[in-house]
């Protein structure tokens, strides 16, 4: 299940993994920096998610009520072949609650090396549910995913915007590879500013920036060069991306609205630089 019993006085805490280096929970004012940190796990092989195995690897991550967090100049290192592999990330909340009664605010990511290598699905960084003015500035992000010796692993992203607001992303690298490839994908997240920063990929399918219910964010001055490879088929599971994967510098699809893509330079063989659906026409 998703959840941990931690102890009597904390309870049970829903939606909380169970393998992480560093877990800030329900804690602020805090400072983690100059760390190694290495998670790994101990699958042998790729492993695909069921519904009895959804196993998550986590290097660093700040949940529930955790605001004003430095995290900086750490190194850390995910390796696992279990379905979900995550570097760093932030989630303010459990799902279905208030973003006014809990939510995480202020927390900032900066100067960290980090690296993962999954199965089906890698992210180098995840701001979810009620993250709020998080930082991601200047850090360096590698990640990738392996099926097996001829074939990469399914789902790949460098950063993911989830529920997320006023994320400012900003002077970061991100070197990517695997069979779907989202550089950067926007779920249901507005004001969110992605400035300045370096993609470079590698896969089947790719995508530089994808957006799905994302609305008012604003996209500047940011490289993507984006290299098609065969890099295997993508397998369908219950995670299975709402943002079909395929091959765009930038996609906008239902319900985007009002964002800005300017002044980024797009290198990519994608029949789309810039790609919007019916329903994301402004």
């Amino acid at each position: 299940a998703d959840e941990i019993m931690y102890n009597e006085k904390m309870g049970t805490i829903g939606e909380v993994l169970h393998n992480y280096g560093i877990l800030l929970l329900y804690s602020s004012y805090n400072t983690i920096e100059n760390n190694n940190v290495t998670t790994k796990s101990l699958f042998k092989e790729y492993t695909f998610p069921t519904t009895d195995c959804k196993n998550s690897v986590v290097g660093i991550d700040v949940y529930y009520d955790s605001n004003y967090n430095l995290i900086q100049n750490n190194n850390i290192n995910v390796d696992s072949l279990g379905p979900y592999a995550y570097g760093m990330g932030v989630l303010g909340a459990p799902w279905g609650s208030s973003i006014t009664a809990i939510n995480a605010t202020n927390n900032t990511f900066t100067k960290n090396n980090v690296t993962v290598k999954g199965g089906y699905f890698a992210t180098g960084f995840i701001a979810g549910l009620h993250s709020v003015y998080t930082l991601v500035e200047d850090n360096q992000f590698t990640v990738s995913a392996v099926h097996n010796s001829t074939q990469k692993g399914d789902y790949v992203y460098g950063l993911t915007l989830e529920a997320a607001r006023n994320t400012t992303v900003r002077s970061n690298t991100f070197n990517t590879s695997g069979a779907a490839v989202y550089n950067v994908e926007i779920f249901d997240s507005n004001n969110n500013e992605l400035i300045g920063n370096d993609f470079t990929s590698i896969g089947s399918y790719l995508y530089g920036v994808a957006g799905y219910r994302a609305c008012d964010n604003t996209i500047i001055s940011n490289h993507f060069s984006l290299k098609n490879a065969k890099y295997g088929d993508v397998a369908k599971a219950v995670h299975s991306d709402a943002i079909p994967y395929g091959n765009a510098g930038v996609l906008l699809m239902y319900d985007s609205f009002r964002n800005n893509v300017t002044l980024n330079t797009i290198n990519s063989t994608a029949p789309y630089t810039v790609n919007r659906t019916v329903q994301a026409i402004n």
